[in-house]
């Protein structure tokens, strides 16, 4: 039997659970990002992502089904990785603007797939050569609200703003906190972190249950409520308003190069 693929062609697409608009939301997909179809029931399609092998169901109208050759060219591509929050993209053919964002791939300026063309201005892309671009990046997502599998600024969780993040800085990393916990060298000590590092935190059975990015002089950004900079000690994230502990700190991990 062939496989089949698909491509977002939306802004974002919620990923659920189980076949059924009612389900909790455990992902998003954003623009140009591909993946393999398993199963088809009725509306709903039950698809493997390509950049982290996340798995869930998406409706059938909020994508585009693509060949293995396109799906193929589009993941073999020097892709373009979109790193604002005001990005447009032109669909051609049905003669309208598609808002980006930040996160999304685009596999080239101009290019076609299923039955759509598509045209990006490089000029709507930034890149920031500063050194501390991944914190810039990250800060830009200030007061964005929590939103369980959720990655843009319009609603985010934990692990996707440390994914989409690391992604505009040309790093993949998987979608769930605890996956991403099995990545990168083992920091021994809150005060040998480095900006950048990824500080996760977890419950007394030592299940990791949060992450953050840390931005130095002891303090994170994480997305708890909203998008937010915490002070951080040795033991966690701790609340003056409720005078205790709120995340207790359990692994910090280095994944960005020396």
């Amino acid at each position: 039997m062939n496989k089949k693929y698909g491509f977002c062609n939306l802004s974002v697409i919620p990923v659920r659970k189980a076949p059924d608009h009612k389900s909790e939301m455990i992902s998003q997909l954003i623009f140009g990002e591909t993946f393999l179809i398993i199963d088809i029931q009725d509306i709903w399609v039950n698809i493997e992502t390509t950049h982290d092998k996340y798995t869930g169901w998406v409706h059938f109208l909020q994508f585009l089904e693509i060949t293995e050759d396109e799906y193929l060219a589009i993941t073999t591509s020097d892709k373009i990785i979109v790193k604002n929050h005001l990005s447009k993209i032109y669909n051609k053919t049905d003669n309208y603007f598609i808002n980006l964002p930040a996160g999304s791939i685009i596999p080239e300026s101009t290019f076609s797939v299923g039955n759509k063309t598509y045209i990006f201005d490089l000029k709507t892309i930034y890149d920031n050569e500063n050194e501390n671009s991944l914190i810039q990046n990250a800060q830009t997502y200030l007061g964005s609200p929590y939103l369980w599998g959720g990655r843009t600024i319009y609603g985010i969780d934990c692990s996707g703003f440390t994914q989409i993040i690391y992604r505009i800085e040309g790093i993949n990393i998987p979608r769930d906190a605890y996956q991403q916990a099995t990545l990168g060298e083992t920091i021994a000590f809150i005060d040998q972190a480095k900006e950048g590092d990824l500080l996760f935190f977890g419950n007394e059975e030592n299940t990791i249950t949060h992450v953050g990015i840390y931005l130095g002089n002891r303090q994170i950004i994480h997305a708890s409520g909203l998008v937010k900079i915490n002070s951080i000690d040795q033991f966690g994230i701790f609340c003056p308003y409720i005078k205790k502990y709120t995340h207790k700190l359990r692994l910090i991990k280095r994944l960005l190069p020396e």
